[in-house]
């Protein structure tokens, strides 16, 4: 479906929360403190109810936009958040952008248990 300008500037509906990049590890049970562990398999992928949301309902064929903070312009994590929610047919409306690193969370997934560990590392502001 092609997104035409009217749609960029004003979708139907905008999402407005955290985007961050996601690092996901997956392991076969989660290592005592201080231990080595080695992952399965690791994934790198924007992440963020907000920004997932709006990347579903460009799925779907919906006319959505994502507004939040962003990192610095320089940070290649800020980047692939935009470019992602491109790529879904999302874009980024009323955004503010910030002299920090885009928000990423460090997550842990131990599949034997099938629960996950979530670290987030975000230093930017809320959207205020």
């Amino acid at each position: 479906m092609a997104v035409d300008q009217t749609q960029r500037d004003h979708p139907d509906i905008l999402l407005v929360g955290l985007a961050c990049v996601d690092i996901t590890s997956y392991v076969d049970r989660f290592p005592d403190e201080d231990e080595c562990a080695r992952s399965t398999k690791q994934t790198i992928r924007r992440g963020g109810n907000a920004s997932n949301s709006a990347c579903v309902i460009g799925l779907l064929g919906g006319s959505a936009g994502w507004s939040g903070t962003l990192g610095k312009e320089s940070d290649p994590m800020a980047a692939l958040v935009v470019d992602d929610l491109k790529g879904f047919g999302v874009f980024p409306c009323h955004c503010v952008s910030h002299d920090a690193q885009q928000p990423v969370a460090s997550i842990i997934v131990n599949q034997s248990k099938a629960t996950r560990t979530i670290i987030l590392n975000n230093q930017l502001p809320e959207l205020s």
